[in-house]
């Protein structure tokens, strides 16, 4: 099974264009996953007897709903950005990759 890339069938000025769009993305996920890990770790670490546990377990939520938004924004960015890039043919078979 080929990436999206293969399926889209890119040209090399599309590649180009793309690539770094496609590396940053990886790199951002990386990112995000390693500040997913490390809002974990601190939830282990809290101390449910400390008098502000609560607002501890928010704040931990808080931050890690801005990690998701963060994430689910960057993705929607690439998508308009390699879509815009794209042809009318690759646009569809875009699309219907998005579906599966």
């Amino acid at each position: 099974m080929g990436t999206a890339r293969q399926k889209l069938d890119l040209t090399d000025a599309q590649e180009e264009t793309l690539a770094p769009l496609f590396d940053q993305q990886f790199l951002d996920m990386r990112q995000q996953m390693r500040e997913m890990k490390s809002l974990r770790q601190d939830l282990r670490s809290l101390n449910v007897a400390d008098a502000d546990y609560s607002q501890q377990v928010e704040a931990l939520i808080k931050q890690g709903q801005e990690a998701a938004a963060t994430l689910i924004r960057s993705k929607a960015e690439l998508k308009q950005k390699v879509y815009a890039e794209l042809t009318p043919e690759q646009q569809e078979k875009f699309a219907s990759l998005a579906k599966k």
